[in-house]
């Protein structure tokens, strides 16, 4: 069983990846479903827990680790905080363990390519189980060997969001701006941003970004002053699209001083400008008319050219000069 999980999701990660841009979840209905059933296996890795997911209209609470695959699980999180870990070691693993995660990740992987494809980003974005495996997967144990997989749930995200209307209490807005109050990693933080920033841009409603805890926004005046012009305009739009409504600007003002507020976005005004000389033209270029009478030859070169015998008189001829010792 698992020699055949790993055959075809190896091949599913280079056919994802090579012909990306051919293929399409709708052509495939259950392969969505297959790839986010294999990648819950990542809960009972770490810990005492075996997510599974149901589809019934009728179904109450159920055990924890339960999901509903029709509307979504919108206590996603707060089972996820009620999870008793286990003990799980970067620098020693069994091969058990790492033959599972392999496959987990390559079931991540294969999703990850796929969402690329904007055809695929909006099929995405209609599937609730995915939401919750995107929190699933963000909200592991931090360790190294998950480091890789909560990558690719993010580079999901951004590509998802743009079709997705997120209210601040949403579970997958929470645990995005989780990821900007606790993560130290560049790629996470700059791939967070991202999503965050790209919520519901697809739609007229726009995104409001309520509910950002105030360490979040000191963390972004802090990026501010990094010389990394990917973090600093991810920073920028997000600051941008932030202050856009009114209850947010008070928000900012009391989580941050105002006086450093003013002179970053000051000195940031200039930030990627180019250098360019400017042409001032004073006077438009003129151009004399040429006259339609012919001057007069002077009198003594025609002369001259009188004397000349043809063909010689088509050219002057060189004076010559005799030199003596």
């Amino acid at each position: 069983m698992r020699a055949e999980q790993a055959f075809g999701l190896n091949h599913l990660v280079k056919i994802s990846f090579e012909r990306g841009d051919k293929f399409r979840f709708e052509q495939f209905p259950a392969l969505l479903d297959g790839l986010i059933e294999k990648a819950l296996e990542v809960g009972r890795l770490f810990y005492h827990v075996d997510w599974s997911i149901c589809y019934d209209p009728d179904m109450d609470d159920g055990s924890v680790g339960q999901l509903d695959g029709l509307e979504g699980t919108a206590d996603i999180l707060d089972r996820i905080a009620q999870l008793r870990p286990k003990l799980v070691q970067d620098s020693v693993l069994p091969a058990d363990f790492q033959d599972q995660l392999v496959l987990i990740t390559e079931a991540i992987l294969t999703i990850r390519n796929m969402a690329m494809l904007p055809d695929n980003s909006l099929y995405l974005a209609d599937c609730p189980t995915l939401k919750d495996l995107l929190c699933i997967v963000l909200n592991l144990p931090r360790q190294e060997i998950v480091v890789e997989i909560k990558h690719f749930a993010l580079d999901i995200a951004e590509q998802v969001t743009p079709n997705l209307i997120l209210a601040s209490d949403d579970p997958l807005y929470q645990t995005l701006l989780a990821q900007l109050l606790d993560s130290t990693d560049r790629g996470i933080i700059l791939t967070a941003l991202r999503a965050v920033g790209r919520i519901s841009m697809n739609f007229s409603e726009t995104n409001k970004l309520g509910g950002v805890p105030p360490g979040v926004l000191r963390n972004i005046m802090n990026w501010l002053l990094l010389n990394d012009d990917e973090l600093m305009d991810a920073c920028l739009d997000f600051l941008y699209q932030y202050t856009a409504v009114v209850s947010n600007v008070e928000t900012l003002l009391s989580a941050v001083a105002v006086e450093n507020l003013v002179s970053h976005l000051v000195r940031l005004l200039s930030h990627g400008a180019k250098r360019d000389a400017l042409e001032i033209v004073i006077e438009p270029e003129r151009k004399l008319v040429g006259g339609e009478h012919v001057v007069d030859i002077p009198r003594d070169l025609f002369e001259r050219l009188l004397a000349t015998e043809e063909p010689d008189r088509c050219y002057l001829p060189t004076p010559t000069r005799s030199w003596s010792r």
